[in-house]
């Protein structure tokens, strides 16, 4: 049960590290896009 807990922590752990990775990236490309959106607003 230990070893399965540890197994889902490091799954957590990577899955949280690809979406900051995701956001950050997608943030720095759609800079532009999400300005344009404020604009239309």
């Amino acid at each position: 049960m230990r070893r399965w807990n540890i197994f889902v922590l490091l799954v957590f752990i990577s899955c949280c590290l690809l979406v900051k990775e995701f956001v950050s990236t997608s943030l720095n490309s759609s800079n532009i896009f999400i300005s344009s959106k404020h604009f239309a607003h």
